[in-house]
């Protein structure tokens, strides 16, 4: 798993939201796509406890996927030619 970068002062690098992902399959999905590329990211479960997890097997409201500041740009274009390629059948 890439690590996340430290900031200048040598604090880890601020979250920036990348995406809301509606479902833990698409969390996965993004969250291995990211890292092959290199980009490290935190998946955030709003409103989840142990409770939804057993009852639902993961997160019912999405989950929020975050990656370092500085890599912003980058995770969305990554995300953005997948989208490109899935819709265009490769």
């Amino acid at each position: 798993m890439p690590r996340w970068p430290d900031a200048a002062d040598g604090l880890p690098e601020r979250a920036a939201l990348l995406i809301t992902a509606s479902n833990p399959t698409e969390c996965a999905l993004t969250q291995a796509l990211l890292e092959s590329c290199g980009i490290p990211s935190d998946a955030q479960t709003p409103l989840q406890n142990q409770f939804t997890t057993v009852l639902f097997g993961g997160p019912i409201l999405g989950a929020d996927i975050y990656v370092p500041e500085g890599m912003l740009d980058e995770a969305r274009g990554v995300l953005d030619s997948q989208q490109f390629d899935i819709e265009n059948g490769g």
